[in-house]
């Protein structure tokens, strides 16, 4: 179990998280794949477009395949598909239960939170996130929305779990963030063990 979920953060600018700063490294807009970039100061992620829930952005990673070799952008998109017509109308709605019968990997966005089918050990089950439920590894609240990788960040080594996982990936928000050298970078989820998952037609 993790540690008790931190507040909604209503303003940004004052919760250690993003601003209309970015990285210098990060091109003004989407770089090509396979353009030359910079890896001299080490891991570089950029994102860029999607809506206002950080929904379909793209991202762009600057890396190098081999040592020695000339680092390029390698450039992926976060696609996020409009919410199924088995989705409760609202958030209000949704958070009255659904059943999962009809789709064990259904999953619904609104602007108040994600709600989806997940997986518990054997057991499909209705759930809801309210977007302010990020776990935050400092005191400082976790910015909303997720800021896109390459803004500035004030809260240095802040990690913030956006991301969902053990059977709950259809709650996610989006990929784990960290606080490094002043700006947001994607990070990776290590906090939790998952058990075994055996759910009859879940994929997650």
């Amino acid at each position: 179990m993790r540690a008790p979920l931190v507040a909604l953060c209503l303003f940004a600018a004052s919760c250690g998280g993003a601003s209309s700063s970015r990285d210098p490294r990060c091109p003004a807009t989407l770089p090509a794949m396979g353009a030359a970039c910079d890896f001299s100061a080490g891991v570089l992620s950029c994102e860029y477009g999607g809506d206002a829930l950080r929904r379909n952005t793209m991202f762009a990673s600057c890396g190098a395949t081999s040592i020695g070799a000339q680092p390029t952008w390698y450039v992926g998109s976060n696609d996020a598909a409009p919410n199924p017509a088995a989705c409760p109308a609202s958030w209000t709605d949704a958070m009255q239960g659904a059943s999962c019968a009809s789709d064990p990997n259904l999953a619904c966005d609104y602007d108040e939170g994600r709600c989806g089918c997940v997986c518990m050990n054997t057991v499909v089950s209705w759930a809801c996130r309210p977007r302010s439920q990020v776990y935050s590894s400092t005191s400082d609240v976790c910015p909303q929305p997720r800021p896109l990788a390459g803004d500035a960040c004030t809260a240095e080594n802040q990690q913030c779990l956006y991301d969902a996982v053990c059977g709950q990936a259809p709650l996610s928000f989006g990929p784990a963030m960290l606080c490094t050298d002043g700006y947001w970078e994607l990070s990776v989820d290590t906090g939790a063990a998952c058990g075994t998952l055996n759910c009859p037609g879940w994929t997650g």
